[in-house]
């Protein structure tokens, strides 16, 4: 989630929804910022990742949030 958006209230439910289904969640500095790490030229308040089972990418989504909060 970026921690600029300008209608921030549009995303503040978003936190409680995570920790009531245990799913990690963190905050980025800038729109822009988030929307270059997903790939896009554009800005984007809020992105997700799923874990396809079987994925040979699943252990290292896994181990995102405590790589990011070094």
């Amino acid at each position: 989630m970026a921690a600029d958006a300008e209608l921030l209230e549009m995303i503040l439910h978003l936190p409680l929804l995570c920790e009531d289904k245990n799913v990690p969640y963190m905050f980025v500095r800038s729109k822009r910022a988030l929307g270059w790490a997903c790939g896009l030229s554009r800005t984007i308040i809020t992105s997700s990742v799923t874990i396809k089972e079987g994925s040979q990418l699943k252990q290292q989504i896994q181990s995102l949030p405590s790589l990011v909060a070094l």
